[in-house]
């Protein structure tokens, strides 16, 4: 498994991911797209050695443009992704994009808070018969969207902080 690059500083407009440790193999592939394409991205690898992980998890929230949530089975298990996710949206209503890596049921209290939110299906091509070649072109259209959509909604996001830092 390719890991990411290291997470960036938040010294310029970045995207705060969330995940579940246990999906790392879905996820780091997605970090690293958003990387290649020229986001900083700040991630827990970004925790600096014997600081108060909480502290820090706060501070990178608090100053993100725009907070990813990674949702999976194991996400949204996480007491520590929902708190992640809670404290973005209800303390400092930072900008939430879920991007769904695999089917997933939300708890009651994950769904009220992600309802009302666009969001990025991932999952589609996993699941679909291989004799249904109709439907891979569609799904490597709605994929080529789905990038678009994460690049676009990140891109605006940075520079609209960048403008807000002049």
């Amino acid at each position: 498994m390719d890991r990411p690059k290291p997470a960036c500083d938040g010294s310029e407009p970045y995207v705060f991911v969330t995940y579940a440790h246990a999906d790392a193999s879905l996820v780091y592939p997605e970090i690293r797209w958003l990387q290649d394409h020229g986001f900083p991205v700040w991630w827990d690898e970004g925790i600096s050695p014997g600081a108060a992980w909480r502290d820090e998890l706060a501070r990178a929230i608090r100053g993100c443009s725009l907070l990813v949530y990674f949702v999976t089975p194991s996400s949204a298990a996480s007491e520590q992704c929902i708190r992640e996710v809670s404290f973005g949206l209800d303390e400092h209503r930072r900008p939430l994009l879920p991007v769904h890596l695999v089917e997933t049921r939300l708890p009651d209290a994950l769904s009220l808070s992600l309802s009302h939110r666009q969001a990025i299906l991932r999952h589609g091509a996993q699941r679909r018969p291989r004799s249904e070649v109709q439907l891979e072109v569609k799904d490597a259209d709605h994929q080529r969207r789905n990038d678009g959509l994460l690049a676009s909604h990140a891109e605006c996001l940075c520079q609209n902080d960048q403008q807000g830092d002049t």
